[in-house]
């Protein structure tokens, strides 16, 4: 799969990791993860998104808008947590 959702070893974050061709579907699941984390849990407080050894992201309108969405829930719900984000060039990012 080239799209991983981890929970870190301090288990206060999330690294998210995107390699190869990276569709819109694989981050869809990953937000949904980060959300089910944040709505389980006090102590989520980051998320590292890597996409470093990605090569192309493939994403729909329709994905893009779900992935929107399921970040603004995140961000209400832990408006002090850090995302980063890693991108290999101007078109994956």
């Amino acid at each position: 799969m080239p799209y991983t959702t981890e929970l870190t070893e301090d288990c206060e974050g999330i690294i998210q990791i995107g390699s190869g061709t990276v569709t819109g579907t694989e981050i869809v699941q990953g937000c949904r993860s980060v959300t089910a984390l944040v709505r389980t849990t006090e102590n989520f407080n980051y998320k590292l998104v890597d996409f470093s050894a990605a090569g192309e992201l493939r994403i729909t309108e329709d994905e893009l808008e779900e992935i929107v969405d399921e970040d603004r829930l995140i961000a209400n719900a832990r408006p002090h947590a850090a995302v980063v984000i890693v991108a290999p060039n101007e078109k994956i990012r």
